[in-house]
């Protein structure tokens, strides 16, 4: 059994079987399943393992395996170590992130759910009162977690939860930037203000702008560190 996406055939054809079932439906029996993929079954018991252990799947003797929704630890923790062994820096991943928000700027223009985006509001209002560096950064992080939400979308909320703990793990950095930004509030306000606006008008083009204005923002105070 060979397939052109990995070097483990019985990994893959596990991963292709979850991903065709929903959670709680339970998986064929280790003895069909080992049959099935022509393995031992102490090879598939690997395998059903290393899934357990990512949170893919849930073993109980007697029961059998059923599918379990994989959290988005599981990806951050994944994205951590994928970093560290391709030697890749977390800056590396700004991309993806203003990927991430840029089209979760524009689907949340296209919703403009109420909730969301008072939550929306109520961030860009706590930037306005904030006098230290860890409100302004607080309020930050709410702002953007209001803005995910605010696109209704599955796939960008859950990647975007898988990405946060990893960027926020340099969370000294951004406070530092944060420092910088306190220093100039009328800049950290205009740039989130601006991002709620065009959500708020649903003009999907120019809150994706805006979201391009913040991160350029933010890389020009990086570089003036």
């Amino acid at each position: 059994m060979t397939t052109s996406r990995g070097a483990d055939p019985v990994a893959d054809a596990l991963i292709r079987l979850v991903g065709a079932l929903g959670r709680g439906d339970r998986l064929p029996s280790e003895r069909t399943l080992a049959a099935t993929l022509g393995v031992p079954r102490s090879t598939l018991r690997d395998r059903l393992q290393a899934l357990e252990a990512l949170g893919a799947v849930r073993r109980r003797a007697g029961a059998g395996t059923c599918v379990e929704t994989v959290p988005p630890e599981t990806l951050s923790a994944v994205l951590t170590l994928a970093l560290r062994g391709r030697g890749l820096t977390r800056d590396s991943l700004q991309v993806l992130r203003v990927a991430l928000e840029r089209e979760a700027a524009e689907q949340a223009a296209r919703h403009g759910d109420a909730r969301p985006l008072a939550d929306l509001r109520v961030a860009v209002e706590r930037m306005d009162a904030a006098k230290a560096p860890d409100e302004l950064y607080a309020a930050d992080i709410d702002f953007h977690a209001a803005l995910l939400t605010a696109s209704r979308s599955p796939s960008l909320i859950f990647v975007g939860d898988a990405l946060h703990p990893v960027l926020d793990s340099s969370r000294d950095d951004r406070l530092d930037r944060m420092r910088r930004l306190a220093g100039d509030p009328r800049r950290a306000r205009s740039v989130h203000r601006a991002i709620y606006d065009a959500v708020l008008k649903h003009d999907g083009p120019r809150a994706m702008r805006a979201v391009d204005e913040h991160f350029a923002v933010a890389s020009r105070t990086r570089s003036t560190s």
